[in-house]
């Protein structure tokens, strides 16, 4: 009897200790991360907004192209999940999550070739 006792002490210990043991690991933390440090790189990433740069503009009579990211695109297409709404000589409006951004290059990087053309 007193073996049949033991083995199922045994078994009670294994069924209610090794399921708190897991429940308690999972939740320590990394005694080396730094304070305010995301817990893993998946939920940094998430945090990170995607950023965009607007590099040049091509406008022309039927034509309007953007370089966002050194990737060329157009009026609907994507970039990292944000769809190009309208491109401007100096702008382009994008869509992300329902939210509306204008991007801008930098002035001293707009050049104005239609003076010259006329000449």
């Amino acid at each position: 009897m007193c073996k049949h006792l033991l083995s199922f002490s045994a078994l009670l210990v294994t069924v209610f200790l090794i399921p708190v043991a897991t429940v308690s690991a999972l939740e320590l933390a990394d005694p080396t991360r730094p304070p305010g440090a995301p817990a893993t790189p998946a939920a940094q990433h998430k945090r990170l907004k995607p950023h965009w740069l607007l590099s040049s503009t091509l406008i022309a009579n039927q034509r309007r192209h953007a370089i966002i990211n050194g990737q060329i695109v157009t009026k609907g297409q994507y970039i990292q999940q944000a769809k190009v709404v309208s491109i401007h000589p100096n702008e382009v409006w994008l869509e992300y999550k329902q939210k509306r951004f204008r991007i801008r290059m930098l002035a001293n990087k707009i050049k104005d070739f239609s003076n010259t053309a006329d000449k």
